[in-house]
Formats: C-alpha cells, sequence, structure tokens
C-alpha cells in the first residue's frame, strides 16, 4: 500500500480492526487514513504544537493524541469531533498507550505517567519515574 504523503510523521497507531491508519504529525494534525485506499478519512486538528503519539482504544471508538502542548486529546473516532483534552501534564507528553479496557496511560517529560479513565477523569496522582544513578555515585549500602 502506498499513501499519500503526510508532513513529519511522528508516530503511527491501528485501529484493533485495521481499517484506520492514525498517524500523528509534526504540523499539529492528527488524520485518519484508511489503509485500503491510501487515502486520508478524516483530520482531527486541536493541537497548538506537534502531535506527539497517538493511540487508538480498544473497541477502536476512541482516538487519542499528544502533543508539545502538553496536553492529551480525545477523539470520537468515528466522527472526527474533540471528546476532551486532558491538561494534568506539566511538560511534553511524549507517549500514550491504552490498556484492553479503555484505561489510558500517558507519559511526558515532567518524568510522570497518568492514568485515566475512559470518560478523563485521572485514576490517582501522577506516578514519578525513578532517577537513575550517576555511574560514578557507588551504590548505597545498608549494613
Amino acid at each position: 500500500m502506498r499513501c499519500a504523503r503526510q508532513p513529519n510523521i511522528t508516530n503511527l497507531a491501528v485501529s484493533p480492526d485495521g481499517r484506520r491508519l492514525v498517524p500523528g504529525s509534526r504540523d499539529m494534525t492528527v488524520r485518519t487514513w484508511d489503509p485500503s485506499t491510501g487515502h486520508p478519512v478524516g483530520a482531527l486538528a486541536g493541537h497548538t504544537a506537534r502531535a506527539a503519539a497517538v493511540a487508538v482504544g480498544p473497541d477502536g471508538s476512541v482516538v487519542a493524541s499528544t502533543g508539545d502542548d502538553r496536553t492529551v486529546q480525545l477523539w470520537d473516532a468515528a466522527a472526527d469531533t474533540p471528546l476532551m483534552t486532558l491538561r494534568d501534564h506539566t511538560d511534553l507528553v511524549l507517549s500514550l498507550a491504552f490498556d484492553g479496557h479503555g484505561l489510558l496511560a500517558s507519559g511526558s517529560a515532567d518524568k510522570t505517567v497518568r492514568l485515566w479513565c475512559a470518560d478523563g477523569t485521572p485514576l490517582g496522582g501522577p506516578s514519578r519515574g525513578a532517577r537513575t544513578a550517576d555511574a560514578s555515585t557507588p551504590p548505597a549500602t545498608t549494613g
């Protein structure tokens, strides 16, 4: 399959049924493509900076996108309309993943992972990333 060009694709998700490709791009737009025709079928515009990561919910009804605008956008995949914007990260949001039940995880340069319920409610507080020790610092010992 050969698709028309889309500028600077940063990430790609595929719907569970394989009928939609969802790339994020540097032009702040998330487009949906039909892989059988190679043509775009929708555009999700709402980010104010690069769309860094995308994910499709387990039933294909929701598309999530992140951006350098520090938001997570949720979209109705069938209607190409916004559902909500999640704004709890304090730095670039770099990654997204849905579990098999619709729970969404977002990872950020603010060194947190946040979990979200399907209605956009945060599930608990942020989980902070572990710091790595400097190689020149000996490990702590207990005694």
